[in-house]
């Protein structure tokens, strides 16, 4: 017989080939939350669709927007568990794009604003890196009735403003966590993502949450 020894650190030389076989086992809770709950495995996952339909009336007005972003936090569940299945590090929020077949895109500008880019042109439609500083997305933490619990919130300031400027689509957001990102309508390039596979889960507040809100939080000034 052979025995072939598995090397998993480049510390101990060239790292050995390997594959993870990943099945998620749903029959019933927590996928099954109530309306007011979202419930978020990393990639092999779960992910939720967001709307802000206010947004549709907010456009229509001359405003500077200094700060818009999106805050949720995790709804406190059985300490035991909380503690043995931690949130995600990373959630992320890109578009659903339906101008065609059911895709999605990259949100505009704040992904990096210190790099250009563009979701609907295929050459550049992603910017190569997250600036998590300025975008947001990776888990903090706050104290919750004496527990520690986890929240998120992203930046999505630039791409508020520039959807008033020009009046233009409110898209669909999708929120998800993923370990790598694929969007093939303009390339089969898998973008990795900061999350282990298969490691995190959350269950954070929706909209209509009666104590943990998500919300969606818009400062600005009206031109006159």
């Amino acid at each position: 017989y052979s025995s072939f020894r598995i090397v998993n650190g480049v510390a101990q030389g060239t790292p050995t080939v390997t594959a993870n076989h990943v099945i998620r086992n749903r029959p019933a809770y927590p996928i099954n939350t109530p309306a007011s709950e979202i419930y978020l495995q990393t990639t092999p996952g779960t992910y939720a669709l967001l709307k802000v339909d206010s947004l549709d009336v907010f456009k229509r007005t001359n405003r500077i927007v200094h700060r818009a972003e999106i805050f949720m936090q995790q709804i406190p569940d059985n300490f035991i568990t909380d503690s043995i299945f931690p949130a995600p590090n990373f959630l992320y929020l890109d578009l659903r794009d339906t101008t065609s077949a059911v895709n999605y895109k990259p949100v505009y500008f704040d992904l990096n604003p210190s790099v250009a880019y563009n979701p609907d042109n295929s050459s550049f439609y992603y910017p190569g890196q997250i600036d998590y500083a300025s975008f947001g997305g990776y888990k903090r933490s706050r104290t919750d009735g004496g527990r520690s619990v986890a929240y998120y919130n992203f930046n999505l300031t630039r791409y508020v403003q520039h959807m008033l400027m020009d009046n233009s689509t409110n898209y669909t957001m999708r929120l998800f966590s993923p370990y790598s990102l694929l969007y093939s309508q303009y390339s089969n390039t898998v973008i990795p993502y900061s999350n282990s596979l298969g490691f995190g889960r959350v269950k954070v507040g929706g909209g209509s949450h009666p104590v943990h809100p998500m919300k969606m939080v818009i400062i600005w000034s009206k031109i006159k």
